[in-house]
């Protein structure tokens, strides 16, 4: 049996891209998602992943090439 793990990019990236892939969460669709640290959502994801029980399934994406 082949078993498939998916991850969410660029979690933190806008409110609604957060909503979304909390909803992936919420659906079991996704195992982990890739917070991005360096915009101005990042502590909105990490609210909704800490309220939804999400927290440990974060790894961090560090962003070096914005302004």
């Amino acid at each position: 049996m082949t078993k498939i793990i998916l991850n969410a990019d660029d979690y933190g990236k806008t409110p609604e891209q957060n909503r979304a892939i909390i909803d992936c969460f919420k659906q079991g669709l996704v195992k982990s998602a890739g917070l991005i640290i360096t915009t101005k959502f990042y502590q909105d994801a990490v609210n909704q992943a800490t309220v939804g029980g999400y927290l440990d399934a974060l790894h961090l994406h560090v962003n070096l090439s914005s302004g």
